[in-house]
């Protein structure tokens, strides 16, 4: 579909490229457009093998050469072969243009599919100018976001205003100086809801009463609900 940013990460300044792709058949997302972050210049299943992939996952402890030295007996559900290398081939054979990021935004306005900020990669680690161009933030569509790049040294907090702080086995606590910030955590039994936080809608436990483009409850600051946990599959 369309390239939105293409330029250095936030994290290394390495080359990283954003798509916008729409049509998802992810029945928990809905129709919302996706937005796959990726380096340019190398395949995201090679990245993962040689780290690379920090340009755009930072310091998550998902990645698959972290979570095992964290000692999680599984990483991030996104497998880099799949989805992401089909968009990264699609890329390289100039199947998607580069469009205004003005006229993104009215397009999203216009057909309020929503869009899901980092269906691979993490939405930090894009200049946040460019989120902002297209209209996260501003209550003209629904979105979704997480990150975990509040581990890494010099992250912007401002990025909490539309991004959930990310939460695993691992970093389950929230660092002092984002005590604001609304999180989404991955639990493994639902007994194990803390107070203040709801499942999530979309989920299985919750029944799946709503999908992430209807629900739009995981806006990080712009929406005032719980925080929200989600048992892991």
């Amino acid at each position: 579909m369309y390239i939105l940013y293409s330029g250095p990460s936030v994290y290394d300044d390495k080359p990283i490229v954003v798509i916008a792709t729409t049509n998802s058949k992810n029945p928990k997302t809905g129709t919302m457009y996706q937005t796959w972050i990726m380096r340019q210049d190398i395949a995201p299943h090679d990245a993962v093998k040689t780290n690379d992939d920090s340009s755009v996952c930072g310091m998550c402890p998902l990645r698959p050469l972290s979570y095992k030295a964290v000692g999680l007996s599984r990483g991030c559900y996104v497998k880099a072969f799949q989805a992401p290398l089909s968009v990264w081939k699609a890329y390289h054979r100039g199947n998607y243009k580069h469009i205004p990021l003005e006229e993104f935004r009215a397009i999203l306005t216009a057909d309020q599919k929503g869009i899901r900020l980092g269906s691979y990669g993490d939405p930090a680690s894009v200049p946040l100018s460019i989120w902002k161009s297209i209209g996260v933030g501003s209550n003209e569509f629904n979105h979704t976001g997480y990150t975990h790049a509040y581990l890494t040294p010099g992250f912007d907090k401002r990025y909490l205003d539309f991004l959930m702080l990310s939460l695993d086995p691992v970093t389950e606590s929230v660092p002092a100086q984002f005590q604001n910030a609304r999180t989404f955590r991955v639990i493994k039994t639902v007994d194990q809801v803390r107070p203040g936080e709801i499942i999530c809608p979309a989920s299985e436990e919750a029944g799946k009463l709503t999908n992430c483009q209807k629900c739009g409850l995981c806006a990080g600051l712009m929406s005032k609900a719980k925080n929200i946990a989600i048992v892991i599959h």
